[in-house]
């Protein structure tokens, strides 16, 4: 509902047709990608210059804290040049508790991302770019009900049943459809 909110509305306004909708999507995926795409600019303006460029983990090595105003400029620069200004804002303005708390999550995003938020930003950047242009991973696939036995509990299948399943959730994924009785218009 949050996401149809969103693309519900363009400059503020509540958009009712959906081409309307179309056009507010458009927009904003456009705007994402004018800014990745700067970000993507200027990360090739630096790996022109030497070594391609390392993740600010990388670059400030496992105790940043020892130099957090240089951190914190640092993040600042690379949240400015990943199109994150806002992020930058708040860091410049935030006091040193809170720098601190907001560096050690851009630390971790950073290194629990492959090749760090750089890549990240390419990454979004590519799928963004797909998206404008309509590509869909999924065109071609339709969901259907998956087959399943039905199981009464007490009896002698459902333990089996129900120990395989547990071990199997851990490498599955759950959808909740959600809209005013778990629907959707054209759902099933």
């Amino acid at each position: 509902r949050i996401l149809y909110n969103i693309m519900a509305s363009k400059d503020g306004k509540t958009v009712d047709t959906p081409q309307g909708q179309l056009e507010a999507v458009q927009s904003s995926v456009s705007k994402a990608a004018e800014l990745i795409d700067a970000a993507q600019k200027f990360l090739e303006r630096k790996s022109d210059q030497g070594d391609p460029p390392k993740t600010i983990t990388e670059i400030l090595g496992d105790d940043p804290e020892k130099d957090a105003e240089r951190e914190r400029e640092a993040w600042a620069e690379e949240m400015y040049a990943l199109g994150q200004g806002h992020v930058a804002e708040v860091l410049k303005k935030a006091d040193q508790k809170q720098a601190l708390e907001l560096m050690s999550q851009l630390r971790t995003l950073d290194r629990q991302y492959p090749q760090g938020l750089r890549a990240y930003v390419g990454n979004a950047k590519r799928l963004l770019r797909g998206a404008a242009l309509g590509d869909n991973p999924f065109r071609g696939y339709a969901p259907r009900p998956p087959e399943g036995v039905r199981l009464v509990p007490a009896e002698k299948d459902h333990q089996m049943y129900e120990t395989e399943g547990m071990k199997q959730a851990a490498k599955c994924a759950f959808v909740l459809v959600a809209g005013g009785l778990g629907g959707r218009p054209g759902d099933n």
